[in-house]
């Protein structure tokens, strides 16, 4: 079995929240984490350094097949950052390119998985990057939606809400653990709870509220009732399963 713990999730859906409360909880943190202690933290996927170091050449002379075909050892090495399992953020939906798989079942240890409601993230995708709701409504049902989010990324092959929840259903390693944000948001001391059961870690029920509230990231969407209800409907019909599935149609 590996070391590496991918913490994942569609874009602005609870990644950084989940990163956030592990922090406090680690690092016994007084003040809310900063983007750089979460970088501390944790490895991103998408940095390019790694890449560029093993082919010898800036990722912008890279081929994108070139770039996938280097992800296993990409991922070895990321394996020997520290002794301890290491924690690393992916927006990927669990899938291959080419004979590649994004994440290699040698190399990992676990992974935790957040989902958060489809209206949530149109809007907050539409907050964020400037594009009309309508836009982002479109963007989470494209199987082509591979955003870069920073410069100096590597894209998140992220394609279309449902099919990226979907993926990651049933990784094929054993430890693994599926979060609604609505739970953390909604009862943190269970869902947060439950997280650090299965992270082997330990703290009181005064000390996972602190750090929950702590860690939780200023809201990037606007209330749900600023959907207009075509727009809802919209992303009903793209995504009735999976939301049905997580309750988000009860």
């Amino acid at each position: 079995m590996g070391k590496l713990v991918w913490l994942g999730s569609y874009p602005l859906s609870g990644n950084r929240w989940v990163r956030g409360f592990l922090y406090c909880i680690l690092r016994k943190a007084e003040t809310a984490p900063s983007l750089d202690d979460l970088r501390r933290l944790s490895l991103a996927d998408t940095d390019p350094t790694p890449y560029e170091q093993l082919a010898g050449r800036p990722i912008d002379q890279l081929q994108p097949q070139e770039i996938h075909n280097l992800r296993p050892q990409v991922q070895q090495k990321m394996t020997e950052v520290h002794p301890n399992p290491v924690l690393v953020e992916t927006a990927n939906a669990f899938a291959s390119i080419g004979d590649v798989p994004l994440f290699s079942a040698e190399q990992t240890a676990a992974s935790v998985y957040t989902v958060r409601h489809p209206f949530s993230v149109a809007l907050a995708l539409a907050q964020v990057s400037g594009m009309e709701i309508d836009m982002s409504i479109e963007a989470l049902g494209n199987p082509n939606f591979f955003p870069m989010f920073a410069k100096r990324s590597l894209p998140s092959f992220c394609g279309a809400w449902s099919d990226h929840v979907k993926s990651w259903n049933q990784p094929p390693w054993q430890a693994h653990l599926m979060l609604r944000y609505e739970d953390l948001r909604d009862a943190p001391v269970e869902a947060f709870g439950q997280l650090l059961t299965f992270m082997n870690l330990q703290a009181g029920e005064d000390e996972i509220r602190r750090a929950a509230e702590l860690s939780r990231p200023e809201e990037a969407a606007a209330p749900l009732a600023d959907l207009s209800e075509t727009q809802k409907q919209r992303i009903v019909a793209s995504h009735e399963e999976v939301m049905r599935g997580f309750g988000y149609l009860d």
